[in-house]
């Protein structure tokens, strides 16, 4: 892709420069990792680093705002477009269930305060 306009929901930014954005995985690889997904075999790992089937699991995110985000849970970062908080709870939840993955209590507690701004 060479062109388009794209709007980070991290951050609400509009960005129409693809080199300026990140594809994030919406629970990070190594969260994945660390609470069920050790346990996958490779092919189940491929998928989940590839899996398009649900459109919230993958997301143009701003660079700056991806590599904060980094491997943390929700309950140690949170998109700063606070407007996204329902919606950002809401897809990490899916992902989970769809993944069979654990939530450590801590983000489990900061889904909850995100999803009551539904």
């Amino acid at each position: 892709i060479v062109s388009g306009k794209w709007t980070d929901p991290y951050t609400g930014t509009v960005f129409t420069d693809p080199a300026k954005l990140d594809i994030d995985h919406m629970i990070p690889l190594s969260y994945a990792a660390q609470h069920g997904g050790q346990a996958w075999d490779s092919k189940k790992k491929e998928k989940y680093a590839n899996d398009m089937s649900y459109g919230n699991h993958l997301i143009a995110a701003s660079a700056g705002a991806n590599r904060a985000k980094s491997d943390q849970g929700p309950s140690e970062w949170k998109p700063s477009n606070t407007a996204y908080h329902c919606e950002y709870a809401v897809n990490w939840i899916t992902v989970s269930k769809n993944y069979d993955l654990t939530v450590a209590e801590a983000d489990v507690a900061a889904l909850k305060q995100m999803l009551a701004t539904c």
